[in-house]
């Protein structure tokens, strides 16, 4: 439950700093750099094969989380794929994947 409410923080953080991008067409059209991949569990293939495909090419680390639960952080909405563009958050977020989910998806 603690690294739930961690993970949670530091998506609250990037939403309130403006440091996240929704949904797999802004991630992939923003000039921004992406530094976190974070996918629901029942995002459709073909938009997983898009975003494994730009993760790929930009060397960004994807994490795929329960179905809902990215949703559930991001305030009820039927968020399925969204990006993290300041790197201190990513870090801090990625360190808390890593740590209680077990490596890379």
């Amino acid at each position: 439950m603690q690294t739930k409410n961690k993970l949670g923080t530091y998506l609250g953080f990037s939403i309130r700093s403006g440091k996240i991008l929704y949904g797999y067409e802004n991630l992939i059209a923003a000039r921004k750099r992406v530094h976190l991949i974070l996918l629901d569990d029942e995002t459709g293939e073909s938009t997983k094969k898009k975003v494994v495909s730009f993760a790929e090419k930009n060397a960004v680390n994807i994490y795929v989380l329960p179905s809902g639960e990215l949703s559930a952080y991001c305030g009820g909405k039927n968020v399925k794929c969204l990006g993290l563009t300041d790197i201190n958050l990513a870090s801090a977020a990625e360190k808390e994947l890593k740590t209680n989910i077990g490596g890379n998806n």
